[in-house]
């Protein structure tokens, strides 16, 4: 016997073991005092639905790679510090969603490209579940030599050999970047262990901040005031602190970065013998 016919014959046994509609119309109104015309229209809407049942629209498979190419053509960048608890995590511009790349990007790149289209939840379902794309602001900040280097490499046009010197530097830059990394996992280790002995901070300057941040009306297009915010992390007791002043109080130098470190170690009081200081970013808070 061929394999349909098992199929055909497995599928009659089924609808054979089902319960005849005469029952449950005697058992419905006998329990559940309905009326027959009620129990006849449950059941007939009940067969419609199952006969006429919506099955999921295929989309061809050119149209699934155009999503795709669509999708990898659009900018991305990294995270520069998140990249050892998520390596292959990217990111697109906050201002983004699934809904606006699909109506406002994605149609306009199929035709273009004379590529068949698909609905907004195909499209959604692809990025979902074959990519790994974020669209709120990381953590930290991204790496602008990492950013170079993702800028350099998607040059079609680029030599081979300076290609692969692109790449030489890019991993002995991810790997001063590690051992910078495990430097403060083990300076921390030892403020934990030793804190009379040791005094880990870690400093970063966080983005500045519009004040206020109002998104209607004509406050939109007004000029903000922005404000700055600068943290000490305090590695071995895991607390932090901040530091907020706005533009017209000062800039982003170094006597600012200063006057944030001297208050934080009055308000902090380590009696450790060694302060051990590592900074996000030297260039950026003027180091």
């Amino acid at each position: 016997m061929l394999l349909d016919d098992l199929v055909k014959a497995r599928r009659k046994e089924r609808l054979s073991r089902r319960i005849p509609l005469q029952l449950v119309e005697s058992w419905c109104g006998e329990q559940l005092d309905m009326a027959t015309g009620r129990i006849w229209y449950v059941l007939k809407g009940d067969m419609l639905a199952s006969k006429h049942k919506n099955h999921a629209h295929k989309f061809s498979e050119e149209a699934v790679q155009g999503v795709r190419k669509f999708i990898d053509a659009v900018p991305k960048y990294r995270s520069h510090h998140n990249r050892q608890q998520n390596p292959n995590k990217v990111y697109l511009d906050c201002d983004l969603t699934i809904s606006s790349l699909f109506c406002d990007k994605c149609s306009t790149y199929c035709q273009e490209y004379q590529l068949p289209a698909v609905s907004e939840s195909k499209f959604r379902e692809i990025f979902v579940t074959e990519y790994n794309i974020g669209f709120k602001i990381p953590k930290s900040d991204t790496c602008p030599k990492c950013d170079s280097f993702l800028i350099t490499v998607s040059n079609s046009e680029l030599p081979e050999d300076e290609l692969a010197q692109k790449k030489l530097q890019y991993e002995l830059h991810l790997r001063r970047a590690e051992s910078g990394q495990d430097m403060i996992s083990s300076l921390t280790a030892l403020a934990k262990e030793n804190p009379q002995q040791y005094h880990v901070i870690a400093m970063d300057m966080h983005q500045t901040l519009p004040t206020p941040k109002l998104t209607a009306g004509p406050a939109f297009y007004k000029l903000k005031l922005w404000m700055y915010n600068y943290e000490i992390h305090d590695c071995g007791t895991n607390k932090g602190y901040m530091f907020l002043w706005s533009e017209n109080e000062g800039g982003r130098g170094s006597d600012e970065v200063g006057s944030c470190l001297i208050k934080y170690l009055e308000i902090a009081k380590p009696h450790a013998k060694e302060l051990h200081i590592t900074a996000r970013d030297r260039q950026r808070i003027g180091l």
